[in-house]
């Protein structure tokens, strides 16, 4: 993540934004942290 903190201040200006982080994860969160990320998804998608 960028040290600007461009994606804190992003989910910042939108309303009921969940800005989630994945501490010391690579850009390939999608293969590294699969469950987790799924978990992630479904909830958004339920919510």
């Amino acid at each position: 993540m960028g040290s600007d903190g461009g994606p804190f201040r992003a989910a910042a200006l939108v309303s009921g934004a969940k800005l989630v982080v994945y501490e010391g994860a690579p850009h390939a969160v999608y293969f590294t942290h699969k469950d987790r990320l799924n978990q992630d998804l479904l909830e958004f998608a339920r919510s």
